[in-house]
């Protein structure tokens, strides 16, 4: 993961660049218009491309340390998918999907880079931040939790939605949450044919399948839950960053 941060300038004119250790939660202070969203975004690019941007103003470098084997093995456990239906695979290789990328990468390589990316930090961008590197700008925090494709439930699912529509423990964390928070209950709809939509109903489903099924009471249980659509900016916000 990201160790350190070099920018191009110091803390004032004339001393050296500053070198930020990052830590698990890092956070940016500063008054308007003093960088901080620019380091970011640019902060994001690196990660998603493993390349400097010739145009960058800020950031100059970035540092990173390589995963354990344990987490490595997490990450293969998270992001493999399997093949599609025709989806030739070559041989020691496996898939890895999310909602960013779909890639297929030669599995020792893999496990060796994520431990040691040094070497070749384009990879270890291109083949494993690139799916954990999530950009929350002010319209990003609220589409978070737009309406999304249902998806294919025999093939790998490929959004947040999709993800929680199929994992009852993952779906039910999220609405524990969402409820300790708002006093309302986190549900995904999929009544809208092809479509899941997030709703906040005041009480939790009676079970897995009053949530998502397609029978008369699934219907009649979302149509008493509200659109998440018409909830403030800061639930829409606050939902969606939870869901991801």
């Amino acid at each position: 993961m990201i160790s350190s941060i070099i920018l191009k300038f110091g803390r004032s004119p004339g001393v050296p660049a500053e070198k930020i250790k990052v830590t698990p939660l890092t956070v940016f202070v500063g008054p308007n218009n003093s960088g901080k969203s620019k380091l970011l975004t640019e902060l994001n690019q690196y990660c998603r491309s493993g390349n400097r941007d010739a145009t960058a103003v800020i950031l100059e470098e970035v540092g990173f340390e390589g995963l354990t084997a344990e987490t490595v093995s997490n990450v293969i456990d998270r992001l493999q998918a399997k093949p599609s239906q025709g989806e030739l695979v070559h041989p020691d290789h496996i898939i890895l999907a999310s909602k960013y990328a779909r890639q297929q990468v030669h599995r020792a390589s893999y496990v060796a880079n994520l431990q040691m990316p040094i070497g070749n930090l384009g990879y270890f961008c291109n083949y494993y931040l690139v799916h954990k590197t999530l950009w929350l700008g002010g319209a990003d925090r609220i589409n978070l939790i737009a309406d999304q494709s249902g998806g294919d439930l025999q093939g790998p699912p490929t959004s947040s939605l999709q993800i929680l529509f199929r994992n009852d423990a993952m779906r039910s964390e999220v609405r524990r949450i969402v409820s300790e928070a708002f006093g309302t209950y986190f549900v995904i709809d999929p009544t809208s044919l092809g479509q899941l939509r997030v709703r906040l109903a005041l009480s939790p489903p009676v079970s897995n399948q009053e949530e998502r099924g397609l029978h008369n009471e699934a219907v009649e249980y979302h149509n008493q839950a509200q659109l998440i659509s018409a909830a403030s900016d800061g639930v829409k916000a606050f939902t969606g960053i939870v869901t991801e």
